[in-house]
């Protein structure tokens, strides 16, 4: 009686480690057929319909256009596609994208060129991103209303219900005086599509977030919450690991009010970073942050946390993910997108001491 409880007892610890690691997050690297696009770090999104991930702004050269098919690692072999997209706009140093996945359309604002001496406050629009349906080719929107002031190191959502790209933060560029901004800002009809594009800026409560230059925000487009992490006040070069909410965040509903749920150097908190990847994930209300850097003394990581609570509803705590495979070098700037179908997060390039163009998915 005692061996057959002893075997029932082991099958049942077996099965249960099993589970658990049935559902680890698990790194795995990617081997796409075609030839890879050039190092570097990259921004871009993730046609949620088709699994094509689309990168711009690879290695600061908006002119090629790269695609990735299967870019979960499911459905076949992934491979890379490229696709030459003269007329793009002149500048290449940080600026920002935001994926309209419904209507495969890329929308870049802003950014710097010359070392990043001259930002810039334009705003453009890359039709058939993703190369289905057409050549990939770039429209210059001309918005109504003030312009946001030129800027580079921003960060920017977008809301597809509304056809809304929100704005906010960002640094003067090298050469000026420098300092950031912590102003909000809303592109209307921002695909081009549906009327004229007009900029309108926000008036939030509250805040603004200290992290000004080089952070990542999410966005829920339910509870219309932007989320913002990380970050650094341009010219200081110190950053934070404080979570900032914007409620209201695309100028509709109400007003907007800034709220700061995890304060800073809050116990249980990711080391404070900035350029890492972040991406949100709805059906668990989670921010998901990979990588990233810490300027001094420039320590990049290679850690994956999640944020419960990410819009605000609920508990709003932070989780290191105990991941098994890999995983990635530590490097900044990575592209992370999320497949809300399949339940993944991939991630392309980067850079550290050396640049990346690896594919590694979670």
């Amino acid at each position: 009686m005692q061996r057959i409880c002893r075997v029932v007892c082991t099958l049942l610890i077996a099965a249960f480690i099993g589970a658990q690691f049935a559902n680890a997050q698990t790194w795995t690297q990617l081997a796409p057929s075609g030839s890879p696009p050039p190092v570097g770090a990259g921004l871009g999104g993730l046609n949620q319909t088709t699994d094509r991930m689309v990168i711009v702004y690879l290695g600061g050269n908006p002119n090629t256009t790269w695609v990735l098919t299967n870019a979960d690692g499911l459905g076949g072999t992934p491979q890379w596609l490229s696709f030459a997209t003269p007329g793009a706009p002149s500048r290449g140093e940080l600026p920002t994208a935001v994926y309209d996945s419904a209507n495969d359309r890329m929308i870049t604002f802003a950014g710097c060129t010359g070392g990043c001496g001259s930002p810039t406050n334009d705003t453009w629009v890359l039709t058939n991103a993703s190369g289905i349906g057409g050549t990939p080719t770039w429209l210059q929107l001309s918005p109504a209303g003030t312009l946001p002031p030129p800027r580079a190191s921003h960060s920017a959502a977008y809301d597809p219900a509304s056809n809304r790209m929100i704005v906010f933060a960002g640094q003067n560029g090298c050469c000026a005086p420098q300092h950031s901004f912590g102003d909000v800002w809303v592109l209307t009809n921002a695909n081009g599509l549906g009327g004229t594009p007009a900029w309108i800026q926000l008036s939030p409560t509250g805040g603004p977030p200290p992290g000004q230059s080089e952070l990542r925000v999410v966005y829920d487009t339910v509870s219309n919450r932007l989320t913002a992490f990380g970050g650094w006040p341009y010219g200081s070069d110190v950053p934070t690991n404080a979570v900032w909410m914007l409620a209201n965040a695309n100028g509709l509903g109400g007003a907007p009010v800034w709220t700061n749920p995890i304060a800073e150097g809050a116990v249980g908190s990711p080391p404070a970073r900035g350029l890492q990847g972040a991406v949100y994930d709805p059906s668990t209300n989670r921010m998901i942050v990979f990588a990233g850097d810490n300027p001094p003394p420039n320590t990049q990581y290679n850690d994956t946390w999640a944020l419960s609570g990410a819009n605000g509803s609920g508990p709003t705590v932070w989780t290191q993910l105990s991941t098994v495979g890999g995983p990635p070098a530590a490097r900044l700037l990575p592209l992370a997108v999320w497949n809300a179908s399949s339940n993944r997060m991939t991630i392309f390039g980067g850079a550290a001491a050396v640049g990346f163009n690896d594919v590694w998915v979670l």
